[in-house]
């Protein structure tokens, strides 16, 4: 998962000066993470165009969380998902699939 878009606004946390983050939007793997989330092409295209700024640089995320994406384990699962059965085969192979009206 990606943060893609955070908001935020100054503000004192814990007697201290500091940010306080709302309004994520997040690119998954699945895509399905809400409205904004434009799965593996929003992941692709953020780690492609994104340059740290202020925040990345302040809580020294180039460091702690680099963007590396390893798409090895995804295609592995994509694989496994392209083989496995849906669940209307299960039932057609048993001959217990859906009965038709004529």
């Amino acid at each position: 998962m990606i943060f893609a878009d955070l908001q935020g606004t100054p503000a004192l946390v814990g007697r201290k000066d500091g940010l306080v983050l709302f309004d994520p939007m997040t690119h998954t793997v699945g895509g399905n993470s809400g409205i904004g989330d434009f799965g593996l092409e929003g992941i692709n295209s953020f780690i492609r165009d994104h340059s740290c700024g202020d925040v990345c640089n302040r809580l020294a995320l180039d460091e702690v969380a680099p963007l590396i994406f390893d798409t090895s384990s995804n295609e592995e699962q994509e694989e496994e998902q392209d083989n496995s059965p849906s669940p209307g085969d299960a039932d057609s192979a048993n001959g217990e699939g859906e009965d038709s009206v004529d």
